[in-house]
């Protein structure tokens, strides 16, 4: 499905197409393209999309997946988180259907992996001749009286034309039955439908659309309907509740939609999908807030709550439908984001060849708060810890240790300095009776970021060996978050630069901010000095040579580019070493097993290096 590059037909094309892949490769490894994507108040997930489509996904949803609404534990009849998602596939003609994905709440990570429901889609297509006969896009389900889940989608015919229909399931969400009074209303799509105080809220998207000279008589916005019956809207009037313009840059003048709504601290909040070009290809996200879901007033804030993708990122061209749900003081969102694995002719162009796929983005629920009071300093994010992510040094960079049980900790003049750690001062604790007397810090400024990497490191001297824990907690509360990663220390008499890697848990970002460690855990002696120094977050492994630059990472994997001798170093827990390269064209242009990969006989340019543990970039 990836777009080919087209051939250039003359020297000045050839000239424009050498600058924008140039313009394109410095911006992105100088940083500019991921400070644009990542200096956002959500930041999106490393390893999106989290849900993908190809040849690996069922039928019916190979080809598109996206639009998801999500239902809580709280809201599903079998206590499982579900995702409604549209899916399109050709089964056996191409056509959009409604199908769930889950988890179980044991174990459960925003991240997936989200398994697929036996029997999906569970909202098809309908009849021939029926006002949905060809597709059924923008789930927006909603739990009502009773229990029963109404759902609430954009029904489209044959005919290309489209109307807001719904369904409804009486057993939980599983199997539906179309309203008999669809379509609800033409030439209109869903956004999303609140209950609340034993009234329906249902919003759409609506551009007056006038079948007497087939054309708009508006902009695309944001209409409400409210109704205390969920499948009767047709004597009820029609509210605009979010008009165009007014966001941040004006950058939503020219069409807003996809209103998503959630509540949080006692205030309603609306995310929305806007653009100043286009009716229909969004590069932005917005939001607003009401204390009656009827009146809606935009942030005032001009710091960028999510926009598309960088030049060359699956979500390069446009982002709709950000649904937003709350999980242990965060807020996840998913939404739906178009583009290709390449770099298109016109990434401006609405739909220009790609696919919709479904990624994830987060923010600590606080900084969301502080932003829709018009706050929020984004600095931090761009470089939160010291250079190469140093968190304590004992010198420029201190942090507060406190130890327990009496255990003495103290700053010291560091006696053993060699190569691996030649700085002045330390840490050091004292072994006592205690076995497992730790020492905890003060809650971090920030939260750990873990969409760029999981690895932890410090430096660690002893005159005897022992077990030493890295442990990571909730700043606040461990019950909502702890985990740790036990090292041993085999070399004595030396410094030693250990590693904790966290990447099997899978962490979440903006949870974790607080560090435990324990050193000779379990021990059976007392007065033994342990040494630490240079705590760091997902800086460059020691023992790789100075020389080699790491490139940029995703997931579980870390890649070094040694230049010198045209070598990539790969890293990942537990992979096979099985590697796929490809060109930005999505064309696969060298393959193989190995992590030490010989790249010297690839062209000078751009490429992506996929394994079993994520993908990264890389210039040759």
């Amino acid at each position: 499905m990836h777009q080919e590059l087209v051939k250039l037909k003359n020297d000045n094309q050839s000239t424009m197409r050498l600058f924008l892949l140039i313009s394109f490769v410095v911006l992105f490894f100088c940083g500019t393209i991921p400070a644009f994507a990542q200096n956002t108040l959500f930041k999106k997930y490393e390893a999106n999309p989290i849900i993908d489509i190809g040849s690996g996904q069922p039928d019916w949803r190979r080809i598109h997946v996206a639009n998801a609404a999500i239902l809580s534990p709280e809201e599903t009849s079998d206590g499982t988180w579900r995702i409604y998602i549209r899916g399109s596939g050709n089964v056996p003609q191409y056509h959009d259907q409604i199908g769930i994905l889950y988890q179980d709440t044991a174990g459960f990570s925003p991240y997936g992996p989200w398994l697929e429901y036996e029997h999906n889609p569970v909202i098809p297509h309908g009849s021939p001749g029926f006002y949905d006969d060809l597709h059924l896009l923008d789930c927006s389900p909603v739990v009502g009286e009773g229990g029963d889940i109404y759902f609430y989608y954009k029904a489209v015919n044959y005919a290309r034309t489209s109307s807001l229909a719904g369904a409804r399931s009486t057993d939980g969400g599983f199997t539906f039955e179309k309203f008999d009074s669809n379509p609800l209303k033409m030439d209109v799509g869903a956004n999303d439908a609140v209950y609340h105080d034993g009234k329906y809220y249902i919003y759409y998207g609506d551009a007056l659309y006038n079948r007497q000279t087939n054309r708009r008589d508006g902009d695309l916005e944001v209409y409400l309907k409210i109704t205390e019956d969920p499948q009767d809207i047709s004597g009820v009037d029609s509210i605009k509740v979010l008009g165009v313009g007014g966001g941040p840059g004006n950058f939503d003048s020219e069409a807003v939609n996809g209103a998503r709504i959630f509540r949080l601290d006692g205030k309603w909040f609306m995310i929305y999908q806007g653009s100043q070009r286009h009716f229909d290809f969004p590069e932005r996200f917005h939001a607003a807030y009401s204390d009656d879901l009827i009146h809606w007033t935009k942030v005032d804030n001009d710091f960028p709550m999510m926009t598309r993708g960088g030049l060359g990122d699956w979500d390069q061209g446009a982002i709709w439908y950000g649904e937003v749900f709350e999980h242990r003081d965060t807020l996840y969102m998913l939404y739906e984001g178009w583009g290709c694995y390449c770099i298109p002719e016109d990434r401006d162009e609405a739909y220009f060849p790609g696919n919709s796929r479904t990624g994830i983005a987060q923010v600590a629920v606080k900084d969301f708060l502080l932003w829709a009071e018009g706050g929020f300093d984004p600095s931090w994010r761009e470089d939160p810890y010291g250079p190469g992510g140093l968190i304590a040094d004992f010198e420029d960079h201190h942090l507060g240790l406190y130890p327990t049980h009496g255990m003495p900790y103290g700053v010291v003049t560091n006696p053993f300095p060699d190569e691996v750690n030649p700085s002045t001062t330390c840490g050091r604790v004292t072994t006592i009776a205690e076995r497992w007397a730790l020492l905890y810090s003060d809650p971090l400024p920030v939260r750990f970021d873990f969409s760029r990497g999981s690895v932890f490191s410090m430096k660690v001297y002893s005159s005897v060996p022992g077990n030493v824990f890295f442990k990571i907690e909730h700043p606040t509360d461990w019950s909502l978050g702890q985990l740790e990663v036990e090292g041993y220390l085999s070399q004595v008499n030396q410094w030693v630069d250990m590693e904790f890697d966290f990447a099997p848990f899978a962490p979440e970002s903006d949870l974790y901010g607080k560090i435990i460690l324990l050193f000779d855990a379990g021990n059976t002696e007392v007065g033994n000095h342990w040494y630490f120094d240079d705590i760091r977050f997902n800086s460059i492994a020691t023992s790789v040579p100075p020389s080699v630059e790491q490139v940029r990472p995703r997931d579980g994997l870390r890649v070094w580019h040694d230049r010198s001798s045209h070598h990539l170093l790969v890293k990942g827990d537990g992979d096979s070493g099985d590697y796929r390269i490809f060109g930005m064209d999505g064309r696969l242009v060298q393959q193989g097993r190995g992590h030490r990969i010989y790249i010297g006989s690839l062209r000078p340019g751009v490429y992506i290096i996929r394994t079993e543990n994520g993908g990264a970039r890389f210039i040759r």
